[in-house]
């Protein structure tokens, strides 16, 4: 048992026990007893403001360790205690209607893909990005982010089988590498390293620092792997017809930067690689083609017709993944390979990971066409 599961049977109790003072509570209303669906409803709805109210709080703070914990308590009440004491209820009593059952089931079923399915249908996504007067074959780049591991698994792995698959020319990772719990972190840092270190491309693998773990446990999984971290400087890598491909990583924690002036001739390509996506917002007088950014998780949680309500982002919710335009440069935001970890429940919604292929090059034109414009 890793310590991330420790913590989050923790939480499976404490949620237990909400629930069931919930759910306690509105038997004792007349109307709500008598009908299974508006009990279970009224239920779900109270769990959800009090908790929208806690982790709003919280997060007004920037105390995101409590705050994901009310995540981890909303998410286990609503979508295992209360529709499991629905059915129960519904099995026992005589004052049940079809529709609560359906209800319960519905909660439940959301629950169970979350928490076992979404998070581990990994996709990959393909982007191309063809350069003016370019007709070698296209430089493959492969971007991902945000593992955010608490141990090793299964998706982790068939990451790892994904990627070297594809042969890329680089690999680019946008940061998160660990997602605790801090009280011991050693089966996450484990994975990190036996994840990164299995990376192949032609070129290498870059890694852009984060923010998820501290520096000490990053230059952890980073040390004598083979691979290249980059922080506020740039690499060269050479691309056909004497072109070239330079990479500048910035540091999460440090969003002021001078001018950029990297193109040697007109025909380089400039990527930008960050952590957060919000860099794109300044980067008005940065010579640059491309940004790579993770960081948002797609959203992690996405209601289908609206998106994702919360992305950690100044962008639009629309930006929180995929290829778009944003002003004078494109940015790629990936949903990611992990989730949030630590307090929070290993859930996602509507929004799986993936692992994201740019072909760069390979035609004539200048944009994607089918790509959205700030």
């Amino acid at each position: 048992m890793t310590p991330y599961t420790l913590l989050q049977l923790l939480y499976l109790g404490a949620s237990f026990v909400v629930a069931v003072v919930l759910f306690k509570a509105t038997g004792f209303s007349k109307p709500l007893r008598a009908s299974l669906i508006l009990r279970l409803v009224t239920c779900e709805a109270l769990l959800g403001a009090l908790g929208l109210i806690a982790f709003l709080s919280l997060a007004k703070t920037f105390d995101l360790v409590r705050a994901f914990g009310v995540v981890a308590l909303v998410f286990y009440a609503g979508a295992l205690f209360l529709p499991l004491f629905a059915l129960v209820s519904a099995r026992r009593g005589t004052q049940t209607r079809f529709v609560g059952v359906l209800a319960a089931l519905l909660a439940l079923g959301i629950g169970v893909d979350a928490f076992f399915f979404e998070p581990n249908r990994l996709e990959l996504r393909e982007e191309r990005m063809p350069l003016a007067d370019w007709d070698a074959e296209p430089f493959k780049l492969v971007h991902i982010s945000d593992l955010q591991t608490v141990g090793a698994c299964a998706r982790e792995d068939e990451a790892v089988e994904m990627i070297n698959g594809l042969h890329a020319d680089l690999i680019v990772v946008t940061g998160d590498f660990v997602s605790g719990p801090w009280s011991d972190p050693a089966p996450a840092i484990a994975a990190a390293r036996a994840f990164h270190g299995a990376l192949r491309a032609r070129l290498g693998v870059v890694l852009i620092p984060g923010h998820s773990e501290p520096d000490r446990i990053r230059e952890e999984v980073v040390k004598d792997l083979g691979i290249t971290y980059l922080k506020n400087r740039a690499l060269r890598f050479p691309l056909a017809e004497g072109r070239e491909l330079v990479l500048w990583g910035i540091d999460s924690i440090c969003p002021e930067l001078p001018p950029l002036n990297l193109r040697k001739n007109p025909g380089d390509f400039v990527l930008i690689a960050s952590h957060v996506p919000d860099f794109s917002l300044s980067m008005e007088e940065h010579d640059i083609d491309l940004h790579l950014a993770g960081h948002t998780h797609g959203g992690q949680i996405v209601v289908p017709g609206f998106g994702p309500p919360m992305t950690l982002s100044a962008l639009p919710r629309e930006y929180a993944r995929g290829l778009n335009r944003w002003k004078e440069h494109w940015i790629n935001v990936t949903s990611g390979i992990g989730m949030e970890g630590h307090h929070a429940p290993r859930i996602r919604f509507q929004c799986p990971p993936e692992v994201v292929l740019i072909r760069l090059g390979g035609g004539r034109e200048s944009v994607p066409a089918e790509a959205k414009k700030e």
